[in-house]
């Protein structure tokens, strides 16, 4: 194992008998096409679909398509693949930035959702694995406790805000993150889509909530409401049944999404723009 791994493994919390495994997967992989399927793919446009538009977007079609020849489920491929690409992603990182610990705490988001995925199925995988490419890639960027990366809002360049799952909200931590936002990316708007910028949260939590100390650092400029209740695992985890009965209670935050679901009442999410 190179000094690279055993720092993915110290830094990044992989598993160390995952990534051990992921590097005996190379045996019978060829993985330079990998490589270059993955690194060499250019962005595709996208049509605008909302408030935020990336005029490009990340998707390595064949990429996936290859995985699909692994004979494993694309979840479980992909994240051997993933890390077998990081340490190619990290030179490409470094001719870049010369911080390495941003590297490290970046890609830590993969190593957590792969502990989720295998708690919850006892298997290894992720969730939304199409998404954390963009963290292979080096499109998404984690500063302090929040990620950022380039996108567009209203057609002019912008700052995309990603609110990983467990973050702090302290205001300590929040400041932080933001001063780091603004010294790597400079002075175009932040613009965050979020669940927690819920407006409905003003009714739901207690003032001294730190999920609404979290809201007032953004001016709310639209909300999404849903009746889906599915997206709702953020605040329960990944159950296969969001109805009422089924839902864990054990925190103010659950009580207040349990009481919305038992009143058959919409959850939402909301876009704004960060004021610092």
């Amino acid at each position: 194992m190179t000094d690279f791994y055993k720092k993915l493994i110290e830094k990044s919390g992989f598993d160390e008998a995952l990534v051990r495994h992921a590097l005996d997967f190379t045996k019978n992989t060829n993985i330079n096409e990998f490589t270059r399927l993955f690194f060499d793919t250019e962005p595709f446009c996208v049509e605008k679909t909302g408030v935020l538009c990336f005029d490009e977007a990340f998707y390595p079609y064949e990429f996936y398509d290859k995985l699909k020849t692994l004979g494993l489920p694309l979840e479980t491929a992909s994240l051997l693949i993933y890390i077998l690409l990081l340490e190619e992603a990290y030179s490409d990182f470094k001719a870049r930035m010369d911080n390495s610990d941003i590297f490290y705490d970046t890609v830590k988001r993969i190593s957590d959702s792969s502990k989720e995925y295998f708690k919850a199925n006892g298997k290894h995988g992720l969730y939304d694995y199409h998404f954390l490419a963009n963290y292979v890639r080096g499109n998404i960027i984690r500063l302090g406790e929040f990620e950022y990366q380039y996108g567009k809002y209203e057609g002019k360049k912008a700052i995309i805000f990603h609110l990983p799952d467990g973050a702090d909200l302290s205001k300590e931590k929040r400041i932080f993150s933001y001063s780091l936002a603004r010294q790597y990316f400079g002075t175009y708007p932040i613009i965050a889509d979020s669940w927690l910028l819920y407006p409905e949260h003003k009714k739901m939590l207690s003032k001294d909530s730190r999920i609404l100390d979290f809201m007032s650092d953004f001016d709310i400029i639209s909300t999404h409401e849903t009746c889906d209740y599915s997206e709702l695992f953020h605040v329960f985890g990944r159950l296969s049944d969001f109805s009422y009965e089924n839902l864990p209670m054990e925190t103010s935050l659950q009580r207040a999404y349990a009481e919305r679901v038992k009143n058959r009442l919409p959850i939402g999410s909301a876009t704004g723009i960060l004021k610092y």
